[in-house]
């Protein structure tokens, strides 16, 4: 039987939101996943993230940026479960 993950452990182990994990622990938003929820996130993979000027990543991961972080991975989490979950 497996371990029951919270989604921060589910997101840091998947490779396919690497840049993701990254930001949330940039935002400071890792307690908030370890915590009781239930939320739903709305993850971009790596391939949205190729969207992004890789400059524009760098400075979104700044401390100096973290409002700004937060505000945008927000549109990410919702507290709830989609319907059908």
């Amino acid at each position: 039987m497996s371990e029951k993950r919270n989604l921060h452990e589910t997101i840091m182990n998947d490779m396919r939101f690497t840049t993701f994990a990254k930001a949330v622990t940039a935002a400071g938003l890792t307690q908030t996943l370890t915590g009781e929820g239930p939320f739903t996130i709305f993850a971009p993979n790596e391939n949205s993230f190729g969207e992004i000027q890789e400059n524009t990543l760098v400075d979104l991961l700044k401390p100096e940026n973290k409002d700004k972080l937060v505000e945008i991975l927000t549109y990410h989490i919702v507290l709830g479960q989609e319907q059908g979950e």
